[in-house]
């Protein structure tokens, strides 16, 4: 189990690292107001990527980790097949909608990343379904090669190499290449699952029934929201900062963002390992196993995100010297306590979506998306990024205080490490 953990904390440490990287070559190869172009696309690109799969990533988890604990091969595979062709509708009709707002965007570079991005980013989105799948089958470690922090971390050794070789890399060939990596990595990763699969004895019971099939159907709408939501909360301060800001702006603030996402990694590796777990036990009323995972690894994440901080505070100058944006310490200081709320709270959004209590996970994002873009939209114009900073902030540690409340109220588990729950529950 110890060694488990490792590969899946060192794996997803580097898919983390990839983000970083990626800022850090795009800022030091082409500038901060490109930066903010690629930033920005990719932000687009996730947004596609997000609403295309419309929930069915966290539906999966929970769905395919049951049906696999069960050995149940067919109804395994019918999951896969019902969520990839609903994908693939979905895909086809949000690109058709981008490819019109395409033809209005008048920064060519913007034009040119967003049109491979609005063609291309299906493969992305069945990727990361098939990291779903792997958290569902207990390889949590594999999907972090499904990652966009392991995409972009092999896009930044291609410019990094192609800069050293003196090969002339231009801008316009980020996304591409881009694409290129995900279908590799799909080709490998689809591989790699049926073998995995196939290699499991497994009974081959009745594939989806009509009735299964529309819960499945039912139930995204809730997943949905939450992870809409989160989108808006981690990366609306980008789009926003876009429209009221310069290109240079987003760059310095994108510069700022990725570093403080160095402390959440631990979150990313813990709900990787424990979501597919939560699944289960709570299917087996085992909910005393739950709040025993729950406290370990919040208390584990708590430490660890407080020593990264530390490193990163310490060495705040270093690293933006490192990427070659200057920006003030101060942003960094207040995205990072976001991010510290965000892993003390530990994977409350996950207890209660894994838990058959996605709705009550959905108007917690609801409420604390809302919060977070009206906050955008009054403190962008007033304070520019520090603006973006205090409301990415706020929305973030409004929503996992929300949810970590509402886990106790409706699981009656108490999901904080215990030297934060005396003070939270008055636990004795």
């Amino acid at each position: 189990m110890i060694l488990k953990v490792l590969k899946v904390f060192t794996l997803f440490a580097s898919a983390k690292l990839g983000t970083f990287a990626f800022t850090a070559i795009i800022a030091y190869t082409f500038g901060a107001e490109i930066l903010g172009v690629t930033m920005t696309t990719l932000s687009v690109c996730i947004g596609a990527v997000l609403m295309s799969k419309f929930g069915m990533d966290l539906a999966l988890i929970k769905n395919c980790a049951i049906c696999f604990a069960d050995k149940d091969l067919n109804k395994f595979k019918a999951y896969i097949y019902l969520a990839s062709k609903l994908v693939l509708r979905n895909s086809l009709v949000i690109s058709t909608i981008l490819l019109i707002f395409v033809l209005f965007v008048q920064n060519p570079l913007l034009k040119n990343q967003l049109f491979f991005v609005v063609i291309l980013y299906p493969l992305f989105s069945i990727l990361t379904m098939l990291g779903s799948v792997l958290k569902s089958i207990g390889k949590p470690e594999m999907a972090a090669f499904t990652d966009i922090g392991f995409v972009t971390l092999l896009l930044s050794i291609i410019i990094f190499f192609s800069d050293n070789l003196s090969l002339v890399f231009l801008p316009e060939y980020i996304y591409p290449i881009f694409f290129g990596i995900v279908f590799l990595l799909l080709i490998t990763i689809s591989t790699c699952i049926s073998a995995f699969v196939l290699g499991e004895t497994l009974n081959s019971q009745n594939s989806l029934s009509i009735k299964e099939a529309v819960i499945f159907k039912a139930s995204l709408f809730d997943y949905f929201i939450p992870g809409f939501m989160h989108y808006l909360i981690q990366w609306g301060g980008i789009l926003i900062i876009s429209i009221f800001l310069t290109a240079g702006d987003v760059g310095k603030f994108s510069a700022a963002q990725r570093i403080s996402y160095l402390v959440n990694f631990i979150l990313i590796v813990a709900n990787s390992i424990l979501s597919p777990r939560f699944a289960v036990f709570y299917k087996e009323n085992k909910i005393k196993m739950i709040e025993d995972l729950a406290v370990k690894s919040s208390t584990l994440m708590t430490v660890f995100a407080m020593l990264i901080s530390i490193g990163i505070l310490i060495n705040s100058s270093y690293l933006f010297e490192l990427i070659g944006v200057e920006v003030s310490v101060i942003i960094l200081h207040i995205l990072i306590l976001g991010q510290l709320i965000n892993v003390s709270t530990g994977s409350v959004s996950f207890l209660l979506n894994m838990t058959g209590h996605e709705k009550e996970m959905r108007n917690i994002m609801s409420l604390s998306a809302l919060m977070t873009i009206i906050l955008l939209l009054i403190l962008v114009p007033l304070l520019g990024v520090f603006g973006a900073a205090i409301s990415l902030s706020i929305g973030l540690s409004l929503q996992n205080i929300l949810a970590t409340i509402k886990v106790y109220q409706v699981l009656g588990i108490k999901s904080l490490p215990r030297f934060l729950g005396k003070l939270f529950y008055g636990w004795k």
